[in-house]
């Protein structure tokens, strides 16, 4: 949700109605490639091109995405082609610095042109990843409980269009025929958790009515975090998920997200977001300057990129994401503060440090906090 975890992604480990296609048998893939190996992208661009070869597949118009020519390979090998995020392609400004040589001219904000190269990533990768992390889900799902998941939806980065390999969270909506069983989610999970246990699998289970109505109006239901199923929690039971997914939710199985007459209420969402500003986050500002976490790499892309996040929000009048929140904060706040938002983006995206030590960054994350706070 925006309000608590809107910042990189607590998981310990280091446009309209859209439908994702799910191979029929899921693969094993390697393990996703780790944030300090190889730099993550956004979810890829190229659905709309495979969607006549895949089953389930319709509706995919991502209008602020870029799309690549992917050249022809054998089956089986990774392409050499690569993707590139809209948000790279559209604005260099959402782009952190690259590690490494070569250099090249200068775009606005101070970044290089090869930096746009290190946010190329193999786009088959990030897709295929998450259709097949989906494809065991409701293979898992159907095996265990018959005719419980009648519909699947993601929200959060994928449907934000800033899905990051490695780093963020697979958030999923489950449209449920009944209160599910206990004993058979945490069955489903936990297979799901042995196959693709490096990428969290976090949601909530709703059934049908539940999205038409106020999340506050409805009674709290089953939801996991962390791989952890809880049987009565608010966890991403609030407006923020449901704006989400009427905003740009990706539909797996279920009829088109805009079919599902999602309730979304903006006033009430400004409210509470103003109010997350000014509650949670100044508790958290507080936290960050007396203890540890303000002097963690984690804790400051949290903390940069989730204020941010909150305030470009309630700017834009729509929910945004990370890489949006870090462009706004630079294109808004003074020039002092741009140092401190590439290190929360290059920390996200990777890319060679810019603080030698975690003191001067500690001191500048608070007191950009201070600033977006006001």
């Amino acid at each position: 949700m925006l309000a608590v975890s809107p910042g990189c992604s607590p998981c310990p480990r280091a446009g309209g109605a859209r439908a994702l296609a799910v191979p029929a048998r899921p693969r094993r893939l390697p393990a996703p490639l780790s944030v300090d190996s190889d730099p993550p992208a956004s979810f890829p661009a190229d659905r709309r091109d495979h969607q006549d070869e895949l089953p389930n597949a319709a509706r995919w118009r991502p209008e602020s995405h870029v799309e690549r020519d992917e050249p022809q390979r054998p089956a089986g090998k990774p392409s050499a082609a690569t993707t590139l995020t809209a948000s790279a392609t559209q604005d260099p400004s959402s782009i952190d610095r690259a590690p490494g040589p070569p250099r090249g001219r200068k775009h606005h904000y101070g970044l290089q042109e090869p930096a746009m190269k290190h946010v190329l990533t193999l786009a088959t990768v990030a897709r295929v990843s998450v259709e097949e992390t989906c494809a065991t889900y409701l293979e898992l799902a159907d095996r265990h409980a018959p005719g419980l998941v009648q519909g699947l939806y993601l929200q959060g980065s994928i449907a934000l269009g800033d899905y990051r390999p490695g780093t963020s969270d697979i958030d999923f909506v489950a449209v449920v025929s009944g209160p599910p069983d206990l004993r058979a989610l945490e069955v489903i999970h936990a297979g799901l958790r042995r196959v693709h246990g490096r990428t969290c699998f976090d949601g909530l289970y709703v059934e049908p009515g539940d999205l038409r109505r106020p999340p506050s109006a409805r009674p709290l239901g089953p939801a996991v975090h962390e791989w952890r199923v809880q049987p009565s929690s608010a966890f991403e039971r609030n407006l923020v998920t449901w704006h989400v997914l009427a905003q740009s939710g990706v539909a797996v199985r279920g009829p088109a997200v805009g079919e599902l007459g999602v309730h979304t209420d903006w006033p009430a969402l400004a409210v509470a977001t103003r109010d997350n500003l000014a509650g949670y986050w100044t508790r958290w500002r507080d936290v960050a300057a007396r203890g540890p976490v303000g002097f963690s790499a984690q804790g400051t892309c949290w903390g940069v990129l989730g204020a941010a996040r909150v305030r470009h929000t309630l700017a834009a009048g729509r929910v945004t994401s990370k890489t949006e929140a870090a462009r706004y904060a630079l294109e808004t706040y003074d020039e002092r503060w741009h140092r401190i938002v590439r290190e929360a983006l290059r920390i996200r995206v990777g890319g060679p440090a810019l603080y030698r030590t975690p003191f001067r960054r500690r001191a500048d994350l608070i007191d950009f906090l201070g600033v977006v706070l006001r």
